[in-house]
């Protein structure tokens, strides 16, 4: 049977562990029996658990704590309940789609105002409690799919082994484009019923990004846009207020500029007196490129990009999902200002996450990514981490 301890037995118990860190389990059993004359010593497993709960009970200020109190009771909010609800339906109504990122960054907005910020863990076990009460599921508003060589990927792994050896890891690069909306809501929203998306926008560009490696460059994302010179830049262009970016109706890559931007990347190598590996998809905008100096360009089989590029592999979805993460915020600041549509956003705005993301994404995430892929013959298999969801989730 346990002993049962208050918390300020228990606080006791750690503060005398602080002072006696050599002391074993034994040693403090002894001593809580003695110094709180105990009818029997509490077990082993009490005291282990006792000082795994170190930090909260260091929280505590044992001059407040009630000595017959044995247990920390979570923190729980009727007043954050009552309030998110309120904002859930409001927005619910208002048509706004509504994901748990949104709702958890809504919920801690609120404990923050109530003075509670830093009392109640926001995890996905309390998201899915918030959900049950109040009978919210996800709905589906729209969806796509896709396969991958994996027979061609396989094969041609021994080549870019050998091929990659012939390079210093801050040498070898891949580049890949991704499509990312610039002004659209998610295509699921939590709901307490089915009911239709708002229509979604059109609007989109297309980013190239490039990275090393070892993580040690990241080029800055090479946009192409629809708009030579967006309403939200006052008359000048995105390259005049620094982002890479060329425009054309369909917001698409084309062989000429992605040959201006590999002119442009082979002159840097040239001053820097490097030659690079680039390792890129097999499309008709990456091919018939004239011979550079100081750029070795390598072609990756076809429907292999899932499989063989890095980009693919976790660097994008990493970018993409710090990108997703700012534009919630923005959507939440919006919603509550009482804006309609509170996922609509300027060119400019979406440019400056996009490129703040980016930077967001660490060399550790980058190198990882590339291990992922398993041909860069500089890293041991023993090196590879997956990496976890709260880095690559942007659903």
């Amino acid at each position: 049977m346990r002993q049962h301890l208050t918390l300020k037995q228990k606080t006791s118990i750690v503060k005398m562990h602080d002072k006696n860190p050599n002391w074993t389990r034994n040693a403090l059993m002894l001593w809580a029996t003695r110094e709180f004359k105990l009818d029997k010593p509490p077990s082993k497993s009490d005291i282990t658990r006792i000082l795994q709960a170190k930090l909260r009970l260091q929280d505590l200020d044992t001059d407040d704590v009630q000595a017959v109190r044995k247990q920390i009771h979570p923190f729980t909010s009727s007043e954050l309940e009552t309030q998110l609800w309120s904002w859930f339906q409001d927005k619910e109504n208002d048509g706004v789609a509504l994901s748990g990122q949104l709702i958890t960054m809504k919920a801690q907005s609120i404990l923050e105002t109530i003075g509670h910020g830093d009392q109640l863990k926001l995890s996905s076990g309390w998201l899915t409690g918030f959900k049950k009460r109040h009978n919210i599921r996800e709905f589906v508003l729209h969806g796509e799919s896709g396969d991958a060589n994996h027979a061609a990927a396989k094969n041609v792994i021994p080549e870019l082994t050998k091929l990659t050896k012939s390079y210093a890891l801050r040498d070898i690069f891949n580049c890949d484009e991704s499509g990312l909306p610039s002004n659209a809501q998610p295509s699921r929203s939590l709901a307490t019923k089915p009911r239709a998306g708002r229509k979604q926008s059109k609007k989109r560009v297309s980013v190239l990004f490039t990275a090393n490696a070892d993580g040690s460059e990241k080029l800055p994302p090479f946009v192409i846009g629809s708009a030579v010179r967006p309403r939200c830049f006052n008359g000048k262009t995105p390259s005049e207020h620094g982002f890479t970016y060329r425009s054309n109706k369909k917001s698409w890559m084309t062989r000429s500029f992605f040959e201006d931007w590999l002119e442009s990347l082979n002159d840097a190598m040239a001053r820097e007196n490097r030659k690079i590996l680039l390792l890129l998809d097999n499309v008709s905008t990456h091919k018939n490129i004239k011979p550079l100096s100081n750029v070795v360009l390598h072609f990756l089989p076809v429907n292999t990009t899932s499989l063989l590029q890095p980009q693919d592999a976790g660097i994008i979805a990493a970018t993409k999902k710090r990108h997703k993460a700012k534009l919630m915020q923005n959507a939440m600041v919006k919603s509550d200002a009482g804006i309609k549509n509170p996922y609509q956003c300027t060119m400019r705005e979406g440019l400056e996450w996009l490129y703040e993301a980016w930077s967001e994404v660490t060399a550790h995430t980058i190198s990882n990514c590339w291990k992922h892929v398993r041909f860069v013959s500089h890293y041991r298999p023993e090196e590879l981490h997956v990496l976890p969801s709260t880095e690559l989730n942007v659903a």
